[in-house]
């Protein structure tokens, strides 16, 4: 999914969920959840950085911009299984990550519903495992 689109439907998403927790939807429970749905995708920037043709950052933001709804078969951590339950665990501890853990995951749903719909299959959930990238 184009990673400007994430935020958006972050905060359609997290409407409901905070209305659900009796939270207020103008609060920093929302922005947690709307940072957190876009910032995962820094593990793209990461990688794209690296990328040779891809070191001016103007020519990596028209990247971005223009980037196509597809699958690349590439593994990024923050969209791995693992750092999201990594999340998940946090939020028993710190009240915060249970909203960093919302964004992540309604995140991570939207990108797997792209990837189904352009794989037709579950071929890419094998990209998303820490355990599996060390295993190969």
């Amino acid at each position: 999914m184009h990673m400007f689109l994430h935020p958006i439907i972050n905060l359609i998403l997290g409407i409901p969920i905070l209305l659900l927790a009796n939270k207020n939807i103008v609060s920093y429970e929302m922005l947690i959840i709307i940072l957190s749905g876009f910032l995962i995708d820094l593990d793209h920037l990461f990688a794209d950085i690296n990328k040779e043709s891809i070191k001016d950052i103007k020519k990596l933001i028209s990247y971005w911009w223009n980037v196509e709804n597809k699958y690349e078969g590439k593994f990024q951590i923050f969209h791995s299984y693992e750092f999201l339950l990594l999340a998940l665990i946090l939020s028993f501890f710190n009240y915060w990550f249970i909203f960093i853990f919302i964004g992540l995951f309604l995140h991570w749903i939207t990108d797997a519903a792209t990837n189904i719909k352009i794989t037709k299959s579950l071929e890419w959930t094998k990209d998303y495992s820490i355990i599996m990238k060390l295993l190969k």
